[in-house]
């Protein structure tokens, strides 16, 4: 019973939706646009314009400023056969405010600035399509209707569009061979001996790591004791040095102090010897006279030896008299 209601409902909004749809088309449809505040232009699509019905609004960026007047089929006989939709609308002057003194007719200004006109879904439930126009100024201005009386708008392609057309570019054949290269070389490798025997390798590879780990735990055993009195050494050691520290530090102090004992002593010298330099000095005065008393005993010394040499028995008799002139 709830799934038939539901059912129910889901039609009556499927119904209501077309039916605003359909209402909306024959209110655009039925709107007349002045003639002298109207512009005729048309705009040629590639791709196909099924859900575009006349009446359809063309809108610049949500704001409806016309509508589709008409659809054709365009061929282009050239170096290869084209078909292309043609499709014909009117824009209303009236609902395109002009800055200025500017004039509110689509132009070239327009075009080179980066206006252009592409398909869009007005509902994704009934299909329906509407000319959305705006600005792309980085896409190229195809114009395909050179000789056409009206002004051409250049049209690019609506996202879904752009989808459709990478997707029939992509070269499916070359995938699915590429694809099947990549099947094969995988089967290949999934085949090898050196791919079956990594199973083998691998448990190989856990037994050395388990070994390197028994290894490691006997060894960590083995010097666990040797790490243990390592650090009781070690711990001692930095006893010693911490009881140590506080007397190497009181006899640095010490011998700081003697040093600068020392020190003073030697400024102490310094400055009385500097005293006892100076020029009027006592000290210096009195050391002068003693070597110059020095200097005369020396000299009379130096005559009593030349006399003794001269006359030795000067010293038991006397020196002689002078004769007189």
């Amino acid at each position: 019973m709830q799934e038939k209601t539901a059912h129910t409902l889901l039609g009556a909004f499927i119904l209501s939706a077309l039916a605003i749809a359909v209402v909306a088309t024959l209110l655009v449809a039925g709107r007349g646009y002045d003639a002298a505040n109207s512009q005729t232009v048309i705009m040629v699509f590639d791709g196909s314009v099924y859900g575009l019905n006349k009446g359809a609004p063309v809108a610049i960026r949500g704001a409806n400023i016309g509508q589709v007047t008409d659809i054709r089929v365009r061929l282009q006989h050239a170096d290869e056969l084209r078909l292309w939709m043609e499709v014909e609308a009117v824009i209303n002057r009236a609902a395109v405010a002009a800055v200025a003194d500017g004039d509110a007719t689509l132009g070239p200004e327009l075009i080179n600035s980066g206006l252009r006109a592409q398909l869009n879904n007005s509902s994704f439930l009934t299909g329906l399509l509407f000319v959305q126009l705006d600005f792309f100024p980085e896409t190229d201005v195809q114009i395909r209707a050179p000789e056409s009386d009206y002004f051409e708008i250049p049209t690019i392609p609506s996202p879904f569009d752009q989808l459709v057309m990478d997707v029939n570019t992509l070269n499916f054949r070359s995938l699915a061979a590429n694809l099947q290269d990549t099947a094969e070389a995988i089967r290949a490798l999934t085949t090898s001996d050196a791919f079956q025997q990594i199973p083998e390798n691998t448990n190989r590879a856990l037994q050395t790591v388990t070994q390197v780990g028994g290894t490691l735990e006997q060894m960590m055993t083995e010097l666990q004791p040797q790490l243990e009195a390592t650090l009781s050494s070690t711990a001692a050691a930095a006893q010693v040095a911490e009881q140590q520290i506080p007397l190497i530090a009181d006899e640095t102090r010490q011998a700081i102090s003697q040093v600068q004992q020392a020190l003073e002593s030697v400024d102490r010298a310094a400055a009385n010897a500097a005293q006892f330099l100076e020029p009027d000095s006592p000290t210096l005065y009195n050391l002068n006279m003693t070597l110059s008393e020095i200097s005369r005993a020396s000299r009379s010394l130096n005559s009593l030896t030349r006399s003794l040499e001269e006359s030795p028995q000067s010293l038991l008799l006397g020196r002689p008299d002078e004769e007189e002139p």
